[in-house]
């Protein structure tokens, strides 16, 4: 195991749990729909649900609105995140914590980390 990889492990296993005890709490969250338009919204659609995806197992392609909306307002600040480091002459593609894999830009990831409540208070406002 790597130096990095040992100092690393544990912060991100107490991360992970703490996501794990978040996402549940908002999982039982009840979404608020015009009274004119309830009876035409599903009922799976009636609450926060699940953060990850029964079509593939991780966050993306959300199957109800409100999770849909959180990966639109994640997308656009990793996209930020993206262009502020390469506006700086970093490599948007290697980050510290998040891993490199083909098709993300990990230190992009890294970056929007402390910025990730911003996108959660901007949702709960809309």
């Amino acid at each position: 195991m790597s130096y990095v990889s040992c100092v690393f492990s544990e912060p991100l296993s107490i991360e992970a749990k703490a996501a794990l005890a978040y996402w549940s709490a908002w999982s039982t969250l009840t979404i608020q729909y015009p009274r004119a338009d309830l009876s035409r919204v599903p009922e799976h659609w009636q609450i926060f649900g699940a953060r990850v995806s029964a079509l593939t197992g991780s966050p993306r392609l959300a199957v109800n609105p409100p999770n849909a909306v959180l990966n639109y307002l994640y997308s656009v600040l990793e996209a930020e995140a993206h262009l502020a480091a390469a506006e700086l002459g970093l490599d948007p593609g290697l980050g510290m914590l998040h891993r490199d894999t083909p098709n993300r830009d990990s230190l992009a990831c890294d970056l929007m980390e402390p910025i990730r409540p911003l996108s959660m208070h901007i949702w709960c406002a809309i």
